[in-house]
């Protein structure tokens, strides 16, 4: 009789073993379900942040693409004293001024320093001060950049230098409203002037709604 009572109580906790294996794997599969779920969210989320970060490196890349077309495809290490000149077809918007060494374009202010020759080295010197919300201002090398002496001969600019960037192909920076910024243009192997009878340089100004190509020039600048 004991044997048969061992086998009936046997036989009564198989069901409950079953039951509790079987809740346990309903428990373990929830939690993986849940925690997959969670991992799916998580990679999803991921997916959105990389896509449109993507989008707005292509819209910078297409951005920066634009402007270096705008500027003549211009190396700014390029190390050739006479590269090929590029040519652009500037707007000017010069507004008259009581001070022959200021000229105001597109609402930046450039006042004209001065220029000093050391052997046959030109620099001239330039304070630049935006009349406008923050822009992208640049000077680049082409035909329009350079100087006439009162002998007729001219020279085109070599290096250029603004605010922090330096190059001899372009060279620009963000300028923000009402703080001066200094420029300064380089010409090489120019020959002792009297005087330089017109000063030239090739910019350009950029809002990000568009680019604006400017000359802004000085008259009768004595050394």
């Amino acid at each position: 009789m004991s044997g048969v009572g061992e086998k009936s109580v046997k036989h009564q906790w198989v069901p409950i073993v079953a039951a509790i294996i079987t809740a346990s794997a309903v428990v373990v599969a929830a939690y993986i379900g849940a925690d997959a779920k969670r991992q799916v969210t998580a990679l999803s989320a991921q997916a959105e942040t990389l896509n449109a970060q993507n989008a707005s490196l292509k819209r910078e890349l297409a951005a920066a693409q634009e402007r270096l077309k705008s500027v003549g495809s211009l190396d700014p290490n390029q190390s050739s004293p006479n590269p090929t000149v590029h040519t652009s077809v500037p707007v000017s918007s010069a507004v008259p001024t009581n001070n022959p060494r200021v000229v105001l374009d597109q609402e930046f202010s450039f006042e004209l320093k001065g220029c000093a020759l050391s052997g046959s080295l030109l620099k001239c010197d330039l304070l630049i001060t935006n009349k406008a919300g923050e822009r992208v201002l640049g000077f680049k090398r082409s035909e329009r950049s350079r100087i006439i002496d009162d002998e007729g001969r001219i020279y085109t600019a070599t290096y250029f230098t603004l605010g922090q960037d330096v190059g001899r192909g372009y060279v620009q920076v963000p300028v923000p409203a009402e703080i001066p910024v200094q420029g300064e243009i380089q010409f090489d192997g120019v020959k002792p002037p009297k005087m330089i009878k017109l000063l030239e340089v090739d910019c350009y100004v950029d809002d990000s709604r568009k680019m604006t190509n400017i000359v802004v020039g000085f008259n009768n600048v004595t050394l």
